[in-house]
Order: C-alpha cells, then sequence, then structure tokens
C-alpha cells in the first residue's frame, strides 16, 4: 500500500479549496445584506451600490483564471468596426473648443477625465468658462453640462462668457468702478437669447462628492429620455475638488489621504459608469507651501508633485494641465520690471499639458489676458 505524501502542492491545492468555500460564504452574506438594505425605504441606493463593490472587493479574489482574453483577429476586427462607426456621416468621437490650441492639446472626449490645476486666482474658473462655452457653442444641440460652483456664483460664469465676447471685465459688466454705456447693455442683452439655448445646469455651493454623483445620474436620466436615440454629449464640471464637504470629515476618514481617495474613488466611478457620453472636467489647487518654495528652483514652472492632497487625483486623471501665471510672483516681475516684456509676462498665461494617457498631445499653450478680461490665444509649443 502506498502511503499518501504531504508535499507542498497538496498544501497549496487544499489551501485554495478553503479560500474558494470562505469566499462563496461571503459573496452569500454581502449579497445578502445588500437585498436586505435594499428593501430599507432610507437606504441610500449608491451607498448600498458602494458597499457592496467594497465588501467583494475586500475578499481579494484573484482574476487570473476569469479575464477574458481576446484573440489578434478579433482585436482587427473590433478595430475595424469601431473605425467604421466612427466615420459615419455626423458621429463625433471628439468634441471642440473656440481655441485651436487647447483642442489640440486636449481631448474633450467621452469617458476623459480632465484635470487642471493653479494657485489660487490664476484663472482657471475663466479658462474653464472659455472652453465649455466654446464647445457647446459649436454644438448647441448636442452637448449639456451640469456645472458644480464651489466658491463662485452662476452670474460672474455668464458675465465671463459676455466678457469675452464684448472685451470687457467682470467688474465693468457688474458696474463697478465703470458705468456701462446704453449700447453696451444692448450689446449685453442680445445675448440673452443665444445663453438661453445652451443646455447648462449651475449647482451652487459645496456638496459632498456622493450628492455630486446622485444629483448627475438624475439629471443625466431626464436627459437622456429627451435625447433617447440621439448620440448626446454630457460634461460634468466640478469646480473645486478641496472645497467639496468630504473635507470636512476629518473625524469620519481620519486623514486626509483617505479622504482624498474617498473622493477620487467616486470621481472614477462616475466617470467609469459614463464612459461612452460623459467628460468629466475637475478644477484643484497646487499647494502653496510647495509653490513658494520650489518657484524659484523649478523657474517658477508647477510640477505634478505640486498638486495639493494624495496621488489618488492625478492617478485617475487622464490629462492634467497645470496652469501658470509669472504675474502671480513678485519676485519674477520685479526681476522684468524695466524690460520691454514686462507687460505681456503680466498678462501671460501658460497652459502645460503634463499628463495624456489618451491619444492627444503633451504640449504648452501660451495665452493672454488681463484679470477677468477675454482670453487670446498667443502661442503653442508642442513637446
Amino acid at each position: 500500500m502506498l502511503a499518501e505524501t504531504v508535499t507542498s502542492i497538496n498544501v497549496t491545492y487544499h489551501a485554495q479549496i478553503i479560500k474558494q468555500k470562505f469566499c462563496q460564504r461571503e459573496i452569500i452574506r454581502i449579497c445578502s445584506d445588500a437585498i436586505r438594505d435594499s428593501f430599507e425605504d432610507t437606504t441610500d441606493l449608491f451607498d448600498v451600490h458602494d458597499k457592496l463593490l467594497e465588501d467583494i472587493k475586500s475578499l481579494g479574489i484573484s482574476k487570473e483564471h476569469t479575464e477574458s482574453h481576446e484573440d489578434l483577429d478579433e482585436t482587427v476586427m473590433n478595430m475595424f468596426v469601431e473605425m467604421e462607426a466612427g466615420a459615419k456621416e455626423g458621429a463625433i468621437n471628439s468634441y471642440k473648443s473656440r481655441s485651436p490650441f487647447m483642442t489640440e492639446v486636449l481631448q474633450y472626449s467621452p469617458g476623459n477625465i480632465i484635470l487642471m490645476a493653479s494657485k489660487s486666482g490664476a484663472g482657471k474658473t475663466t479658462i474653464t468658462t472659455d472652453e465649455a462655452f466654446g464647445i457647446i457653442e459649436n454644438y448647441p444641440e448636442d452637448v449639456s453640462i451640469q456645472w458644480w460652483l464651489m466658491e463662485d456664483i452662476p452670474k460672474n460664469i455668464v458675465r465671463q462668457y459676455i466678457g469675452r465676447e464684448m472685451g470687457l471685465t467682470i467688474k465693468e459688466l457688474s458696474n463697478k468702478g465703470y458705468t456701462m454705456s446704453k449700447e453696451e447693455i444692448t450689446i449685453a442683452k442680445s445675448y440673452q437669447n443665444k445663453l438661453n439655448s445652451y443646455d447648462i445646469t449651475f449647482k451652487k455651493g459645496r456638496a459632498h462628492i456622493k450628492t455630486i454623483r446622485n444629483s448627475f445620474y438624475q439629471w443625466k436620466n431626464k436627459l437622456q429620455e429627451k435625447h433617447k436615440g440621439k448620440k448626446h454629449f454630457y460634461i460634468l464640471i466640478i469646480d473645486n475638488i478641496k472645497q467639496l464637504m468630504d473635507n470636512d470629515q476629518m473625524n469620519l476618514f481620519r486623514n486626509q489621504t483617505a479622504i482624498d481617495d474617498h473622493i477620487a474613488i467616486n470621481i472614477k466611478s462616475i466617470s467609469t459608469e459614463n464612459q461612452e457620453d460623459t467628460l468629466i472636467w475637475v478644477l484643484h489647487h497646487l499647494g502653496k507651501e510647495q509653490i513658494q518654495s520650489k518657484g524659484a528652483v523649478n523657474g517658477y514652472r508647477p510640477i505634478e508633485n505640486d498638486l495639493k492632497g494624495s496621488e489618488s487625483f492625478a492617478a485617475i486623471s487622464t490629462q492634467i494641465i497645470l496652469l501658470n501665471r509669472p504675474n502671480g510672483f513678485p519676485d519674477l516681475l520685479k526681476e522684468y520690471k524695466d524690460d520691454d516684456r514686462y507687460e505681456t509676462l503680466k498678462r501671460l498665461i501658460i497652459l502645460e499639458c503634463i499628463k495624456n494617457r489618451i491619444i492627444g498631445t503633451l504640449g504648452l499653450v501660451y495665452r493672454l489676458g488681463s484679470e477677468s478680461r477675454y482670453i487670446d490665444d498667443l502661442h503653442l509649443v508642442i513637446n
């Protein structure tokens, strides 16, 4: 009679069986809890969804033996199917703003998460307004925007747009230190019908990321009924990420990194679940301490490490734009005080695309602006 030999192979095999049975029991328990919670009227559906995914993920089940595969011939066939679909008359895969330079370095396409960061007051909202209105102006019937303003107010966004058209600042349009003529008021009012035709919904005040997520789904579902059978492009703008109310919940999340990860996971989830028709545009800040200490060393050029918070925001973004405004550095301006380039330096805005995970371009866009005045494209440098 041959005795059974205990080997490391047998131990591994039996350990896998034990783990599989444990995971089966846990999945039954997790799903039962989700079913029970779903029957509760006071339960938030998205909370149940998130908890279900997190609990299953915590089991650490490997996808090694369940990952799908695709042979070369299947890959080639799928590629040409997508190519033909994209070539159909009227098909739009990437949307254009009014700026050819920004359109060159950025891809305004479904499934993308664009992160724009700068020092406070450098002009993130102004540029976002210019780009967002530029897109919807080019495709008024095909684009809808939900715009979350944590610090600003909708009137200022509208003033920025009209000011861009008329060459006036927000202060001038608000009659602060400037009296608009009757002719200017008439011209400003002429934009009313055009603005009313744009499908933009503003959300005012600070909110939690899950509130934004729930609101976006409800808003989009209503619009999908309206645009049923027609391709439509949805844009979610969050201005800005550090003003989300989740940042106040230190006692719940214990540390800032956990809060940032929580926010990033939810933003990524919105993108993943709506990747066929939704672009997410997030505004963020650069850390003051890092800029002050490294500004001169880096030639006043912000880098990815200057982003506030954890690395999760950069990780989920398909494209990152760092905005630099040299007039924000008094020492730098002082160096050029008596130089012919001083006035240009005061108005110069530099946008650098430092990450582009999709087909696109890394490069610098130079623009000219003055306070809240309209912005003109100046130059584009491709890296």
